[in-house]
C-alpha cells in the first residue's frame, strides 16, 4: 500500500508543475534559442500567459488539438501518468487505486492553495 501512495505523489507531484506553474518554460527558456522562432515568440508575447494572467498549461490549452487537450486536463492527465506507472510496476490491478488517490491528492492540494 505504501507503493501505491508514492506512485500515487509522484504522478500528483508530476500534475502540480505541468498544470500548476509554468516550470517547462522557465527551465527551457535557457536551452531553446527563440530568437528562431520569432512568429512563435511574437504571438507568446503578446498572449495573456506571458503577461502573467494564466500559467502555460492555460495557454497550451488554448491551441486546440487532441493532445494539447489531453495534456491539460488533469484526469487525463493523471490517468496517462498512472497506467504508466503500473505498467512500469506491473501492478495493473492497483490502476483504480492508484488513479483516485492521485487525483484525490492533486485536487485536494489544489483546494488548499487556490480554495476552488
Amino acid at each position: 500500500m505504501f507503493e501505491i501512495f508514492c506512485m500515487a505523489s509522484l504522478s500528483t507531484t508530476i500534475m502540480i508543475l505541468w498544470l500548476e506553474s509554468n516550470i517547462i518554460y522557465e527551465y527551457t527558456k535557457g536551452i531553446i534559442n527563440f530568437e528562431k522562432y520569432e512568429s512563435w515568440l511574437v504571438e507568446v508575447l503578446s498572449s495573456e500567459w506571458y503577461e502573467g494572467k494564466i500559467n502555460y498549461s492555460e495557454y497550451i490549452k488554448t491551441k486546440d488539438n487532441f493532445f494539447t487537450k489531453l495534456i491539460t486536463c488533469p484526469l487525463c492527465l493523471s490517468f496517462w501518468i498512472c497506467l504508466i506507472y503500473v505498467y512500469l510496476s506491473g501492478m495493473f490491478k492497483m490502476l483504480p487505486v492508484l488513479y483516485i488517490t492521485a487525483l484525490l491528492q492533486f485536487y485536494a492540494i489544489r483546494f488548499f492553495k487556490d480554495g476552488k
